[in-house]
This record gives structure tokens, sequence and C-alpha cells, in this order.
């Protein structure tokens, strides 16, 4: 796992010093969000707090409509006296240092749990994924998505004051995360030998981090639209019609060509697919043991319930962006999630693909083929791009759709868009950008293959994983009787 470490490291400071100023800096919304916050500044230090940049009867504020963590660095950025281009190209940095600390995350918080190979799955995971472009834009859906992972991980540590700065920081990462915040963090906070719900110091924690969150994103809204509403976001015009038309948006979520999680996400997606199918098959077996398959199920339909909401919005993607832009703030806390409810259900599984030399070539091939487009994506996404905004036939090119002025033309061409096969996204994305991408598609490569090896290697902790450190001794995650899967696939015997 060291070299592992290396690799992904020497990855990293690659990006940083030859992709990071080629990144998708001024995404169009990262420059009205930097020129928003220098407005909100401007209305702080005269002591407007209601109705910032806002016309009455309006629906839109010259603050922008954007989530209040997305501001928060801008505004700090804004405070040292740089330009608005200098502050775009430090929150691209921002997002580059989200990137990392996602992946260190991801691998602490698998400590928790009874298989210590989900560190090194959940990080490949994460690397064969369209979070290496968004490490290199401009706009924060990846601190969205580090600040979710952190806040998962406070809670499985049970750190009360941690939980409630970070549950709080990731419902003002995004207006609509609350319910899945809660639902996950319930879930992260409850052990087998808690019964049915978390310690309540733990849920007093979440709870606490939860309201302050949402009294903060109400209080954003009343300083900048005079409502508690965001009334931008909120128009009926830009919420998708009918429900055969979101369930169409909502397959596209998962498995569109031009940006469906399937393929900009693929190692993420086989683990939610194998959990879910781990929790059903031990819904069939042994459906009164609901501690064998509900918090998995759960997990897995938070996560399936965010795509939902996607689907709901008229740009379920996240237009014009590279892979599924929206999806990324709850990716990595959803898979922390998965998989410390489902640990016992898979391990058995992997561990045995993984015994024979032949079944660890072949897991390390279909990682590193899964994720050859996302390894380079920091040099090629803007070909990639150019491919998504390409006109379809009939249809202008993406630019040139616009849903204010004809509405029934937007939705055509947008579902022709999201099913094309050519041109192709990911076929862009996996051979544009010169040396430099091959360079690190090699490199992560490696790091790949140094992972899957290294899952091989990882015992299933008897019992659950190890004690925390500084806390009551208690072992996380542990699952007593039929609710440990054994070596062998059998019900495993409690220690206790």
């Amino acid at each position: 796992m060291v070299a592992a470490g290396a690799l992904v490291g020497a990855y990293l400071i690659f990006v940083a010093a030859d992709a990071a100023s080629k990144g998708n800096l001024h995404t169009g919304d990262t420059d009205l969000l930097v020129a928003g916050a220098r407005t909100a500044m401007s209305c702080i230090s005269k002591a407007t707090l209601v109705g910032c940049g806002h016309l009455r009867g309006s629906l839109s504020t010259s603050v922008g409509p954007y989530a209040l963590l997305e501001y928060l660095p801008a505004a700090a950025l804004l405070a040292t006296g740089l330009s608005n281009n200098s502050v775009i190209h430090w929150l691209g940095s921002l997002n580059l240092v989200a990137y990392a600390l996602t992946l260190v995350t991801v691998a602490v918080a698998a400590r928790r749990m009874a298989w210590r190979g989900w560190g090194a799955l959940l990080v490949v995971a994460l690397l064969a994924s369209s979070l290496t472009y968004q490490a290199t834009a401009g706009f924060s859906e990846m601190l969205q998505a580090c600040v979710g992972a952190l806040a998962m991980l406070a809670i499985i540590e049970r750190r009360s004051t941690l939980i409630v700065v970070g549950v709080a920081l990731a419902c003002v990462g995004k207006e609509t995360f609350f319910p899945f915040v809660a639902v996950l963090g319930f879930l992260a906070g409850r052990r087998p030998e808690d019964g049915f719900a978390p310690p309540k110091r733990v849920t007093l924690a979440l709870a606490t981090g939860l309201v302050v969150g949402e009294l903060c994103n109400l209080g954003f809204n009343e300083f900048r639209y005079a409502s508690v509403n965001n009334l931008e976001y909120l128009q009926s015009l830009l919420r998708t019609p009918g429900v055969e038309r979101k369930a169409a948006f909502f397959a596209a979520v998962w498995l569109s060509p031009s940006g469906g999680v399937l393929w900009f996400a693929p190692i993420a997606t086989i683990i939610v697919v194998g959990v879910l199918v781990a929790a059903v098959v031990a819904l069939a077996r042994t459906p009164r043991r609901t501690g064998s398959w509900l918090p998995q199920l759960a997990a897995v339909g938070t996560v399936a319930g965010f795509a939902a909401g996607l689907s709901e919005w008229y740009t379920p993607f996240g237009w014009i962006a590279y892979g599924p832009r929206l999806f990324v703030p709850i990716l990595p806390a959803g898979l922390v999630v998965i998989a410390y409810t489902a640990a016992p259900q898979l391990a058995g599984v992997v561990r045995r693909l993984l015994a024979s030399r032949a079944g660890l070539v072949g897991a390390a091939g279909v990682c590193v083929a899964a994720g050859w487009a996302q390894f380079g994506a920091p040099w090629s996404w803007s070909v990639a791009v150019s491919r998504l905004i390409a006109p379809a036939p009939g249809c202008p090119g993406m630019t040139q759709l616009v849903i204010q002025t004809r509405p029934t033309q937007y939705y055509t061409c947008a579902s022709k868009i999201m099913w094309r096969i050519h041109p192709s996204v990911l076929h862009a994305a996996a051979s544009a950008g010169g040396t430099p991408a091959l360079a690190a598609r090699v490199l992560l490569g490696a790091a790949t293959v140094a992972l899957v090896a290294g899952i091989g290697w990882q015992p299933h902790t008897p019992g659950g994983p190890a004690k925390h450190s500084g806390g009551s001794g208690e072992v996380a995650g542990r699952y007593r009787g039929s609710h440990r899967i054994g070596s062998g696939g059998a019900p495993a015997r409690s220690g206790a």
C-alpha cells in the first residue's frame, strides 16, 4: 500500500504542476460565483443584510443562486485583495486539495469497517471517476464532496463537535442535501450493537448539525432574496415535466454515455449494485434479520434517491460539464456509508476473487480499463466536452439550447445528446490530452494495480475493525451472530 500511496501522491503532484492551470476554471458559474461573493461582501460592509442584490419582484439576485459553502472560500480569498481571476484560480487549487483530502478520508473511514480492504477499493473507485476532472475545475462540487465525506467520517468516529461542524457544512454545500445527509448520517452513526438508532449523543450532534446547516441556508436566502426560498432555483420552468421524462432522466443519470455514473464512475457503480444485490439476497433468505439487509438498502436507496432528485432538474448532469457533475457531492459520502453498512456482505466475495493470480490480474485489468479515461481527464476534459456539446441530428449545439425560449426543443435535443454514442465523450477522454495525459494514465494505472494487489492481502478483522482511538474501547461496526459473514461465507459465531 505504501507504493500505491506514493504513486497516487506523484499523480496529484503531476496534476498540480501540469494540469491545474489548464483545468476548467472559468466555468461561467464560477465567474458568477466570485462576482456574487464580491457583491455580498459589499452588502455586508454597508449593513445591507436582507435582499442583497435583489430587485423586488425579481426571481434573481446579483449575489447568485449557489450554495453558501461555495461563497465562503471565495469571500475569504477576495478579502485578501485578490482579483476575481486570481480567486478563480485559487478555487481550482482548493478543489485539488479537496480531492486529495477525500481520498485520505475514505481510506481512514475504512479502518473502522469490518474489512480493511474497503479503503483501497473505495480509493480505486474515486480514482476511476470524474472526480479527477473536478479536482482541476473551478466550481465547488469537489469541495462539497469532500465535506460530505468528512462529515460521515466524523459520525463513524463519533466525534460530537466534528459531527456538528461537518454535518452543518455538508448541508450548506447543497441546499437539497439535508435529507440525504440525515439518512446517511443516521446509518453511519449506528452500529449493530446499538439496536435501531445511534447513541443519543451521536443522534443529538447529527440533529444539531442538520438544524444549524438548514438555518444557515434559510438565512442566506433571506440575505440575497429577501425570502427563505431560493427563488431562482424554484422556478417551475426548471423542473422536468412529466413522469415519463423524469424516469428517462433518472435512467440517464446512471446510464447515459454522455454523462452517466456507470461510465464516469464505473467502479463506484459496481460497488453500489453489488451491495444492492447482496442486500436483496439477504432479505430473501432472512427477512426477519433486518440488520443483515435494511441498513444496506437504506444506504443504496439514499444514493438512488439523490439521483431521482437530479432527474427532477432540467439539467440532471449539470450542463455543460464533464461527467455527472451534480452527482459528485454525494458520491464519496454515499460510498463510505454503503461500505460501512455492507462490509460483511461483499468482503468474502472480493477476497475469494482476488485469492488466485488469475482473479487478481483480471480484477486489476478491469479497474485500470474502467478508470483509463478518468485518469487523464484533467488534460482531456476540453476535447471531451467539445464532443458533448456538438450538435445532434436536427438540433443545434448545446450552447444554443435555451430552455427559457424553447423548452420543447430543449428537452428533445437534451435527450438525444444524453443517449447518443457518437461523438463519444468517453473516447475523447480516454485518448485526448497528449503525452501528459498518457503519462498520467500510466501512473494512475500502476497505482490502481498496486491498490488491487493490496486489497488481496487485506484480512477480515474478526468481530469487526480495530478499536477507536481515544474512544470507549468499543469495537466499531461489529456484526454479531448471523449479521457477520465469516471467511467461509457462513454465519460466524460471535466472539462476545
